[in-house]
Order: C-alpha cells, then structure tokens, then sequence
C-alpha cells in the first residue's frame, strides 16, 4: 500500500505492466463498439522514464485526430481531444513533471453533461485536484469525445504523431 512518509510501496506489483521508451511496447485494443463518450474516468500510475514527449495513453483515427493524455516536450501534462485537428478539449498543466525517480497517480474525470464548463473535464495529480493550466479549453455541454471509448485503436504506452513517442 502506498504510504506518503515512507514513499511508494516498494514491493513487487502483480498484475501490472511496465512500458519503457528503450522497449518500444505499448498496448493496443480497438473497441468493436462505442462506449459512453460524455462520462469517464482514466486512473493510471505512471512514472516517467526519461524527459520529454512520451505518451501515457491515446486513441486516434488518424495522425492528428486523436484523444490523449501525454507529458510533453515541456514536461507539462496534456490532455487532449482534436477531431480534424481543431482541438476540442486542451488541458495543459502549468505544473512541470520532471521528477524521473516519482510516481504519479493521474486521475481524468470526464463528465461534458455538466453546467459549469470547468467541471466537464478534471485531472488530480496524486489526490489532489490540479486547478492551474497554461491552457484551459473545455468541451461544450454534452459533447461525445472524438475517440476515447469509440471504436478507433486504444493505445495504453504510446503517442503515435509523426513519429511514436514511447
């Protein structure tokens, strides 16, 4: 169990995957059909390898029509929908996540039903709810997530753009 006095649990983890920019591997699943594209949750733990762009989890039609969640070049954590490259949803941390050595749990809670456009997409970083974003574009009221629970390729380890970011 995780314990912040003593650090993260240094036991092994059974069940679990390890997917490391070196190995070039990555998991894909494409959905046969869509799920509910307006309400979801993406919970993951992730530590980082090395700096720089790696993919922690996107679905894409093509090149830049995609849904992901991503640390960028920046060392800031995205999470973005562009259909057709228009970007519907952009959630950029102002936050900086250089710390090769941490373990993030990253939470995406996903709801477009709700009023308040702040409140359709949220990301918690360790428990706590992140609130400062260089860029901050919400999606309209009751919009379906491009690819996300649809029927393109899921990819769990990668960033497939121009080149494949591990």
């Amino acid at each position: 169990a995780y314990n912040p006095s003593t650090g993260f649990y240094n036991g092994v983890a059974t069940q679990s995957l390890r997917f490391d920019d070196a190995s070039s591997a990555y998991l894909q699943r494409t959905p046969s059909s869509a799920a509910n594209r307006q309400t979801f949750t993406i919970s993951c733990w992730v530590k980082r390898s090395n700096l720089g762009l790696q993919g922690i989890f996107s679905a894409k039609q093509t090149k830049d029509d995609t849904t992901a969640l991503v640390f960028e070049n920046s060392d800031q954590l995205l999470f973005t929908d562009r259909p057709g490259n228009s970007r519907n949803i952009d959630i950029r941390t102002n936050r900086l996540f250089r710390d090769v050595g941490a373990w993030y749990h990253i939470v995406v809670r996903v709801d477009t039903t709700q009023g308040t456009s702040s409140n359709r997409v949220r990301l918690y970083i360790n428990g706590e709810q992140e609130t400062s974003f260089a860029t901050s574009s919400y999606p309209s009221q009751n919009y379906n997530v491009a690819y996300w629970n649809n029927t393109q390729s899921h990819r769990i380890g990668i960033f497939q753009d121009n080149s494949a970011y591990y």
